[in-house]
């Protein structure tokens, strides 16, 4: 029996909402004192159809019955002032709809509420058939590049990489979801939302994949330059760590090659926050195509002060652990070749300086 890719992608999407019972039950804090948890809030208990509806109350008010409810892959995000932020995510119904999530809540820690600050609180009215797929969820209003609009709102996604940066910015990139066309794919643009004006900035990348199921290359530019006009291009569960400057950094995640492959990309991105410019830092152009999922998602970190150097072209596959820095001559270095399995397990090495990753299966 022959699956298309497109048909096998939206197949991994169904296997990863088994993840969705997971995100169902309840929140839960750790104390550091004691390694104990807590139930902060959240349903203990599942209904029948295996997930629990949004509960979303007024706009804008935190309330004790208000919730997002079951979804998976949500971004997220923490505020200066300790308040939790969480956009879109994904999920699917008893009838198989597909739903690609824009809303946005916050979390008072203080209060335990939750408040819907934004975006469409009726996925299921717009369903169209995409794929042969039943597809619910808000296409994106990009307004004006560059100019925040209170009409702006990125559309339905999930799996994007998210970073908080200067005045306390949110900063998504990229995901899978819905872009201005109502078209799905794996997307390549980048917001911001200021929560002292409650407004979305497009400020790069495309608005619209060249067709549904598609992909945006990116620009690439000189390798170790950032510049303007400079892009990751299509890109999806990917690593994110903001060094001390407060740049970001991206790695690997799954997206599209230069040759429209579809591939687990092995590059390294920088995106400048002084100029809003994005830069190449290492990682070949051309990727193997064709890769399973189970390589995706690698883990972040970084510690303590020293930045990455460019340069760094000799990186090692998904399966390792590795640092990045602190020159371009020693600029990936391996720590460990972890085997991966389905677990979480592996090696537990962490760098003590620089940019590192692991992976979340290895």
């Amino acid at each position: 029996m022959w699956i298309s890719a497109r048909r096998l992608r939206t197949f991994g999407e169904l296997i990863c909402m088994v993840a969705v019972l997971l995100m169902a039950l309840p929140a839960g804090a750790q104390s550091p004192g004691t390694n104990q948890w807590t139930w902060m809030s959240g349903s203990s208990t599942l209904p029948l159809a295996g997930f629990l509806p949004a509960v979303y109350g007024t706009l804008g008010t935190p309330a004790a019955a208000n919730t997002p409810g079951s979804r998976t892959q949500a971004a997220g995000w923490t505020g200066s002032d300790g308040r939790l932020w969480l956009f879109g995510g994904f999920n699917f119904d008893e009838q198989l709809r597909l739903f690609y999530y824009n809303d946005l809540w916050e979390f008072d820690p203080s209060t335990d509420e939750w408040a819907w600050m934004g975006g469409s609180n009726t996925p299921a009215a717009n369903c169209p058939t995409i794929e042969q797929n039943i597809t619910c969820g808000a296409a994106g209003v990009y307004g004006a590049q560059g100019t925040a609009a209170a009409g702006n709102w990125p559309g339905g996604r999930y799996s994007t990489a998210t970073w908080v940066g200067a005045a306390g910015r949110l900063w998504l990139y990229g995901g899978w979801g819905l872009d201005a066309k109502n078209q799905v794919g794996i997307l390549g643009d980048l917001w911001v939302f200021d929560p002292a004006t409650g407004q979305w900035t497009w400020t790069g990348g495309d608005s619209t994949l060249p067709v549904s199921g598609e992909n945006d290359l990116g620009v690439y530019g000189i390798l170790g330059e950032p510049a303007a006009g400079n892009y990751p291009g299509s890109l999806t569960f990917a690593s994110e760590a903001t060094d001390p400057s407060g740049n970001t950094w991206i790695f690997g995640g799954w997206g599209f090659n230069n040759n429209n492959q579809n591939s687990l990309p092995n590059k390294l991105w920088e995106f400048v926050q002084s100029t809003g410019d994005w830069g190449w830092m290492a990682g070949p152009v051309v990727t193997n195509p064709d890769f399973a999922p189970p390589f995706m998602e690698p883990r972040a970190w970084l510690r303590p002060a020293i930045r990455p150097a460019a340069g760094g072209m000799s990186t090692p596959g998904r399966t390792r652990t590795a640092t990045f820095g602190p020159s371009a001559a020693t600029a990936w270095t391996m720590l460990a070749l972890a085997a991966c399995s389905t677990s979480y397990g592996g090696s537990t090495l962490r760098p003590t300086s620089g940019l590192g990753w692991r992976d979340r299966n290895c």
